[in-house]
């Protein structure tokens, strides 16, 4: 059983949810809860939907608890928040989905990528080989920090999947952030014992 789940959506919410839905069936038995973007909004009393960066790491500050135990999923721009709030506050994992390097025929953005490069928190990120906010190019492109991986799926940054492509990302989210927790739980200091 993993710890609590926050699902991050994209600047297009609503109109994402399909991925949230899909991720939501097949998570949601084996995490302790699951928050997801609208339930998260309604936590925060941040209704209607912000897209503004800072504004959206505000509502984890308030939303995630402390002691490092959340896993984080991210939808583009939501990827770009979970991935943020990873480099100034404890989480067990993050995993993107559609992480947006780049905007097409504009000049790069190094806010959008450059703290990938330090972030130490174990990091998935699942990328379209046809995603318009970069594709296979960006491991060449973009320095990474060695807490992330990259794998490419078939699909372009909408992530329309087959039902069994899915269930294949679904347990690799499992079977990542699982990894990941019992990494963060073995550097956990040890209490001191009493004084003789």
């Amino acid at each position: 059983m993993l710890g609590p789940v926050f699902y991050l959506a994209g600047d297009s919410f609503p109109r994402c949810r399909h991925m949230e839905q899909e991720l939501h069936a097949r998570l949601a038995p084996a995490v302790a809860s699951w928050t997801g973007q609208r339930r998260l909004l309604a936590q925060t009393q941040a209704k209607p939907f912000n897209p503004d960066i800072p504004h959206r790491l505000g509502l984890l500050d308030q939303a995630v608890p402390k002691g490092g135990g959340a896993v984080l999923l991210g939808r583009s721009s939501g990827a770009r928040v979970a991935t943020l709030f990873a480099t100034r506050s404890e989480v067990a994992a993050v995993i993107c989905l559609g992480y947006p390097f780049y905007r097409r025929k504009r000049p790069l953005e190094p806010e959008r990528y450059a703290h990938l490069a330090r972030i130490a928190t174990s990091t998935l990120i699942f990328q379209g080989r046809s995603d318009m906010y970069g594709g296979t190019e960006v491991t060449s492109l973009f320095e990474l920090s060695p807490a992330v991986t990259v794998e490419f799926l078939d699909c372009d940054h909408e992530f329309h999947l087959t039902a069994p492509a899915w269930d294949a990302v679904a347990q690799r989210i499992l079977d990542f952030s699982a990894r990941a927790s019992r990494a963060e739980a073995r550097l956990e200091p040890v209490p001191a014992g009493d004084p003789d």
